[in-house]
């Protein structure tokens, strides 16, 4: 998947220095401002920005903080940073105590960091960027909260959808993408020819974070949940998980309607088996609208793209809202707020979301309803936000879960099953294990 999150900071790393990192977090690798733009006794501001898939939206983010600087006589070192370094400089850089002013932040470290007492509360900031530009994404502000109190100001959201083959679907005798879990598993069948190598779904069973987002979706629409309300206890050993554990395994080994190869797929995979026409339904964010250019006719010219399938509890997408805020450390806590504001001011960021659209979708609910994001590739994004369940669903934003989706413990249990050949049951049984390590204190 193009632009994927970075990885998750573990709870042991937001305390304990990377062997290999380096106390100076300045100089690691990365893009950053000339600082011979550096003005005598100016103040000064560290930003980091995690890359992006486009280096004309980089560029252009990266000028608008810089011209924040300008107008007000700051010196703003903007550092762009790719998404395989961040875990490594954020541990460093805690460690150290030497974090950025402003810092991009995935929805699941800012109940870590909070934790830690690293970050500053942005309620106000939150709500005169409501009150100047209009409505935030409503979900994202709430997921970046803790105890009424707004740590990230959302940036963009990433939507994950369903891209499929009209011609593969047709041929099967399907005019329309399914429309529940049901219908997927269905249409994944029919559409199956593995004597000429074509597979109806390519889900990933491998150990990659695409396996662990797809796999929550189709979870929690489907009754299941990997924690209890509350968000305090593990209910992976229960029925309601065996059954989607037994529906979507039994996809690979009884249907066959998924590569075998899938086992082994890393984040690239189901993109790849796309892509070559080898599969006729996969679950990923939309960057794959971008690769369509590079794809051949027939995928290019048939590929659709729908809202996730519903189950019993309706549509539930994995939701990644990313956020920029502000460490607690900095010395200049106006002037990151304003650099942030400056950022989110409405007429600027238009232009701007619409250079990464649709791999990267719009954070203010009014922009969503403009004729741009109508287009066939871009309005099943937009009506996916509506949907947006983050990491720690049917309960509150919690470490526990964060570390659990990073351990890959989902993962692990149905590599598991499909590689290592146990039980379900058992399977269950050691992630139930796994997760009471994480949540019992």
């Amino acid at each position: 998947m193009v632009g994927k999150k970075w990885a998750f900071l573990t709870l042991a790393s937001i305390t304990i220095l990377s062997a290999c990192s380096s106390g100076n977090t300045t100089n690691e690798a990365s893009q950053s401002s000339e600082k011979g733009t550096e003005k005598t006794g100016a103040k000064k501001l560290t930003v980091w920005v995690k890359q992006t898939f486009s280096a004309e939206a980089d560029e252009l983010l990266k000028k608008r903080m810089e011209q924040f600087g300008k107008e007000k006589n700051v010196t703003v070192n903007v550092e762009l940073i790719s998404s395989s370094s961040m875990t490594e400089k954020y541990s460093a850089a805690i460690e150290s105590k030497q974090t950025p002013d402003v810092a991009f932040l995935i929805p699941e470290v800012i109940k870590q960091f909070q934790e830690k007492d690293l970050l500053l509360d942005l309620s106000d900031l939150s709500n005169n960027i409501n009150k100047v530009n209009g409505e935030l994404f409503k979900k994202g502000l709430d997921y970046a909260s803790v105890d009424g109190k707004i740590y990230g100001i959302p940036l963009y959201n990433s939507a994950t959808v369903l891209f499929y083959r009209k011609d593969m679907l047709a041929k099967a005798g399907y005019d329309a993408p399914p429309k529940t879990w049901d219908e997927f598993r269905e249409v994944a069948k029919k559409v199956t020819e593995t004597n000429k190598g074509v597979y109806g779904a390519g889900l990933v069973f491998g150990s990659a974070n695409d396996s662990e987002n797809e796999k929550r979706s189709i979870t929690w629409s489907l009754g299941a949940s990997l924690n209890s309300a509350d968000g305090k206890t593990p209910t992976m050993d229960t029925p309601e998980m065996s059954s989607v554990v037994k529906m979507l395994t039994d996809m690979v080994v009884v249907d066959k309607s998924v590569p075998p190869t899938s086992v082994s797929w890393d984040d690239s995979g189901n993109n790849k088996a796309y892509l070559s026409g080898q599969t006729a339904m996969i679950i990923n964010a939309a960057s794959v609208v971008g690769a369509l250019k590079d794809a051949p006719d027939d995928v290019k010219n048939n590929t659709g793209v729908a809202v996730l399938p519903a189950g019993p509890k309706g549509t539930t997408v994995i939701g990644s809202t990313n956020y920029n805020g502000v460490f607690k450390n900095t010395k200049e806590p106006e002037l990151s707020q304003e650099l942030i504001q400056y950022v989110m001011d409405k007429s600027w960021y238009k232009t701007w979301i619409e250079t990464v659209a649709p791999t990267f979708a719009p954070v203010y609910i009014d922009l969503a309803n403009e004729p741009f994001w109508q287009s066939e590739y871009n309005k099943p994004i937009i009506a996916s936000l509506e949907y947006f369940t983050y990491t720690g669903y049917p309960g509150p934003n919690m470490s526990q879960a964060t570390e659990v989706h990073n351990q890959k413990i989902l993962t692990q249990m149905y590599q598991r099953i499909l590689v290592d050949k146990i039980s379900i049951d058992k399977a269950l049984k050691e992630a139930q294990d796994k997760m009471l390590k994480i949540y019992t204190p």
